[in-house]
């Protein structure tokens, strides 16, 4: 997910992305785009555009803008310079957090619900099944 928000504008990283292969960005390819050439890549770019808009009604005002300068320009050091902030914080809090959010509203948008669920019982291990 990290990639598809980093690099939405080029259609040259995109459409390598191994989000294209899931069923609901195929679907949307194919109704959308039709046999159009990159409709996997449109088709996440728009899924991932609308999680993006969606996640920053979901975040603080700063996570909010961070999140919005980071889609706009793909560079979280310009980011840094334009919100007054070190570099290396914004990789290191704002980014996982901002990641997070948006991975969730993405599978939800895809129909994949919630991305990490807390399962009350410890799972087995593969050797013990």
């Amino acid at each position: 997910m990290e990639h598809a928000i980093r690099h939405l504008q080029s259609a040259w990283d995109l459409q390598d992305n191994s989000l294209c292969r899931i069923a609901a960005v195929q679907d949307r390819a194919a109704h959308t785009y039709g046999w159009r050439p990159g409709a996997e890549w449109l088709a996440l770019r728009d899924l991932v555009e609308e999680a993006v808009k969606l996640a920053g009604d979901l975040l603080g005002p700063a996570h909010e803008t961070f999140l919005r300068r980071w889609v706009a320009t793909g560079n979280i050091a310009a980011v840094a310079r334009e919100m007054g902030k070190d570099r290396s914080h914004l990789s290191r809090d704002y980014r996982p957090r901002v990641v997070m959010v948006v991975t969730d509203v993405f599978m939800s948008l895809t129909g994949h619900g919630r991305r990490r669920m807390r399962n009350s019982q410890p799972r087995q291990s593969r050797l013990t099944r």
